[in-house]
């Protein structure tokens, strides 16, 4: 009797070994300057240092004015528009079909340095200003705290540089191929199989 629950037991381990110890097929395919271990018909997760283009959205922008009194700072919200290049380090989400072709990428930023321009016009009764602004600042996950050089017209007594908290919205995100990967980790985490 032990010997057949032994055989049972042996033959078992052999068809679970069998269905599970198979190694999944992968692909070594070079993406830009880099080259990811791609696996058929799952979605993975790489390290990847990548460029990335994106818009960008200024939530709270900063004006300092010089008075009589000292340096004031002004607040303003939502009133500019603009497009960066940012480089830096995040997450890069691969899904790949039977042929290891890749159907869908998304680039998810951890940390990242970024340049850009800003653009906006308020026509009001009590001012007619243009905006167009060079910034350059540090990504944390989507929010960017940059410092910025005004070029357009300045209010009286505005001075020249400005601080902003802005929202970026990489072009990835939206379905445009707009990264370029510097370097990634090969292997990858498997999200989904």
């Amino acid at each position: 009797m032990n010997s057949i629950k032994f055989n049972l037991l042996l033959t078992l381990c052999v068809i679970l070994s069998s269905n599970y110890g198979i190694a999944q097929e992968t692909l070594n395919a070079k993406i830009h300057w880099t080259e990811l271990t791609l696996k058929k018909s799952s979605t993975q997760e790489f390290l990847v240092r990548s460029f990335n283009t994106n818009f960008i959205l200024p939530s709270i922008r900063v004006n300092y004015f010089s008075e009589t009194n000292g340096t004031q700072a002004r607040v303003s919200a939502f009133n500019n528009l603009g497009v960066g290049v940012s480089w830096g380090g995040g997450r890069l989400i691969t899904t790949t079909d039977e042929d290891f072709k890749i159907t869908s990428k998304k680039f998810k930023n951890t940390l990242s340095f970024q340049a850009g321009v800003l653009y906006s016009i308020v026509n009001t009764s009590d001012s007619n200003t243009s905006t167009f602004a060079l910034v350059g600042g540090i990504s944390l996950l989507n929010f960017n705290l940059s410092l910025g050089r005004e070029f357009g017209t300045l209010s009286p007594n505005q001075k020249k540089f400005f601080t902003s908290l802005s929202f970026n919205i990489p072009l990835s995100d939206i379905g445009i191929n707009s990264m370029y990967l510097t370097r990634a980790k090969k292997e990858s985490t498997v999200i989904w199989d």
